[in-house]
């Protein structure tokens, strides 16, 4: 009785320790605990041997149990199934701020009308006043230079200036640059790109109305030879002394051309057409300027002490110096020293023998920088013509060769119009539309010459006062001083002076190597007159 009494009480105390722990009076007791208190009545139960019944009340328990303890983790898959579903919903629906910034690349992707030819021009005009503004300072001062410098010289009523514009307008236009006021300059811009490319190219056709054939024909078998052999030698080593110094390969052409050739006429030429920085071209008219003035003071009285013969120093003097603006100031100079007028002719007619080697120097330049890849369609015409005379036509035999006939010459056409087709789009690339204009204007300066000559008329139309104001208008104030002046004033306002100063002085050291060699190769042609007229 005792035995049962306590067991009776050991479930009682049991089924109500059970009871004050339940999941429905303590939820927040993990399930957990109410699987081991059943595991353990299921034990005192199976012990004592009562209760059969009690089984499933235990089995019942324990199923309560489980599911008790597998509902939190059902409940954290709906939750991350339902956050999933939201994470989704809010990816594929673009917030408020998404949806504003998928709407403004949108605008900014819809293409803007271009600009009408009549905005373009309104745009351009305070950038070309501009560099007209600087290029006629540039011009004035130059002017002023030049008599002073005549002054001291003792040469009195020379009238024109023996320095040229365009060095000073470049110089000029570089200062404005690197001032604090081009921090306003922005209005520009457009202007100056205008004046730097289509003023630049326009001015170059123009120059070539200085160059005559009739003229170069003047100077005689003599000058022609000596000015062919100074050019060749400053074509041939100012590029290799710029590679050797590390310079960049198209400011040793500019310095070589400019250094060989004429100047500042030359660089404006070969500039745009081999498409050279703007810190080339500054530095290559910097070098015309600075040894090309030196050669302009200093030639004169060398031709005097070491020549014997006025022909001897004019052929000199027009090989030596650099700049055409230069070599007359030069000849001018010997001129007014020591009376004599056959020095002054040969010096310039000498320089124009090598202006006129512009015309060959500028397509070859312009080719030898140019990309040498081509993009030819003449083995697609070649493939195409022999697919089209291989193919086999049915029917007799007649037929069949007449239809063969056609096909060949079908694709002989086909493939000259290609050829024709690739030689024009060469043509262009190596040789640009500009430098035809300007040989073009050259030759058409020979025939009004020749036709002047020969008929008393230039063209059958003007004599030769009216021709002379032609050339001089076209050549001189459109061509040398507005369009070129202005294209090199917007050169200038284009170059920076960090630009300049992260090259150096090397140069330089190629410019000054050029001027003495193209000086000392034109002063060996002038010592070799004597046997060359003599041969």
């Amino acid at each position: 009785m005792h035995t049962q009494s306590t067991q009776r009480s050991n479930r009682q105390s049991n089924s109500a320790h059970a009871h004050h722990h339940s999941p429905h009076h303590s939820p927040h007791h993990s399930p957990n605990i109410m699987l081991v208190l059943g595991v353990r009545v299921a034990r005192l139960a199976t012990s004592a041997g009562q209760y059969k019944g009690y089984k499933a009340v235990v089995a019942s328990i324990a199923g309560r149990a489980a599911a008790a303890a597998a509902a939190p983790t059902i409940a954290s898959q709906h939750r991350l199934a339902s956050s999933s579903r939201n994470n989704q919903e809010t990816a594929h629906t673009p917030s408020a701020k998404q949806q504003q910034q998928q709407e403004e690349q949108q605008d900014e992707a819809v293409p803007t009308a271009a600009p009408t030819i009549q905005q373009q021009v309104v745009r351009a005009i305070p950038g070309i006043v501009a560099c007209g503004a600087v290029m006629e300072l540039g011009f004035a001062a130059a002017d002023q230079l030049g008599q002073v410098l005549l002054a001291v010289q003792g040469i009195e009523g020379a009238g024109k200036s023996p320095i040229s514009g365009i060095p000073l307008a470049i110089i000029m236009g570089m200062l404005i640059k690197n001032s604090p006021l081009w921090s306003r300059a922005a209005p520009l811009g457009p202007g100056i790109s205008f004046c730097k490319d289509k003023l630049l190219k326009a001015g170059i056709v123009c120059v070539g109305a200085k160059l005559s054939a009739l003229e170069v024909a003047a100077v005689g078998a003599a000058g022609v030879p000596a000015a062919l052999a100074a050019v060749s030698v400053g074509l041939l080593t100012v590029p290799r002394l710029a590679r050797a110094f590390g310079l960049p390969e198209k400011m040793g052409a500019l310095i070589a051309t400019g250094t060989s050739i004429c100047g500042v006429t030359a660089i404006s030429a070969l500039s745009p057409a081999i498409r050279a920085t703007q810190t080339d071209t500054a530095f290559a008219v910097a070098n015309v300027v600075a040894f090309g003035t030196i050669n302009m003071l200093l030639m004169p009285y060398m031709a005097h002490a070491l020549l014997p013969t006025s022909e001897q120093a004019g052929i000199f003097l027009g090989l030596a110096v650099h700049d055409t603006a230069q070599v007359v100031g030069s000849a001018l100079t010997y001129q007014q020293l020591y009376a004599d007028d056959v020095a002054f002719q040969a010096a310039v007619v000498t320089k124009l023998s090598r202006n006129m080697l512009l015309v060959g120097v500028i397509p070859y330049m312009t080719w030898a920088y140019a990309d040498k890849t081509n993009g030819g369609n003449g083995s697609n015409s070649s493939s195409g013509s022999s697919s089209g005379a291989g193919n086999k036509v049915p029917g007799p035999a007649a037929a069949a060769t007449a239809a063969v006939g056609a096909a060949g010459a079908a694709a002989s056409t086909a493939t000259t119009r290609s050829a024709l087709h690739t030689v024009a789009h060469n043509l262009r690339k190596y040789v640009p539309s500009f430098v035809i204009g300007f040989a073009s204007m050259s030759l058409a300066r020979s025939i009004g010459d020749y036709t002047l000559a020969e008929a008393g008329m230039a063209y059958g139309l003007l004599d030769k006062e009216a021709w002379r104001q032609v050339v001089n208008t076209v050549s001189g104030d459109v061509g040398s001083r507005v369009l070129l002046g202005t294209a090199m004033a917007a050169v200038g306002m284009s170059t920076s002076f960090a630009g300049l100063r992260s090259v150096g002085w090397k140069p330089f050291a190629v410019g000054l190597s050029g001027a003495v060699l193209v000086s000392g190769t034109g002063f060996a042609a002038a010592l070799a007159l004597p046997a060359l007229a003599g041969a």
